[in-house]
């Protein structure tokens, strides 16, 4: 299987920023993360319902030493070709990120295209 491109919303990019203000090492986890996403077969995470099937999925990611179960979520898109890491979060600030908001942010999806160049850094 080729490697899939990897994506970063902007959105995506602001939450890791506030997250690594209490992890340094918190940017290179999500880095491993999303490089492993990319080599990967299948998806690592649960796949989030409520997305009329749509492949996004949440993980667990280690936080301040507070580990995988009370740390930080990242919520991903995993296409054939793609992941777009969507958004990151710590636990202690929200305990799930709503349906609702996850489909807004996947309004713009068209294929394996995501938004549009003002929405997606890579």
């Amino acid at each position: 299987m080729a490697e899939r491109r990897i994506e970063r919303s902007r959105t995506f990019e602001s939450n890791v920023r506030r997250l690594a203000r209490k992890d340094r090492n918190f940017r290179r986890t999500v880095d491993e993360f999303l490089n492993d996403a990319a080599r990967r077969g299948t998806p690592a995470g649960l796949m989030i319902r409520g997305l009329d099937g749509a492949p996004v999925y949440k993980v667990r990611l280690p936080l301040g030493g507070a580990g995988k179960r009370s740390g930080a979520r990242l919520i991903y898109y995993c296409s054939s070709d793609l992941v777009l890491a969507m958004y990151a979060y710590a636990k202690s600030n929200v305990e799930d990120m709503p349906v609702k908001q996850i489909r807004e942010a996947l309004a713009s999806l068209h294929g394996d295209q995501v938004g549009s160049a003002d929405q997606v850094t890579r």
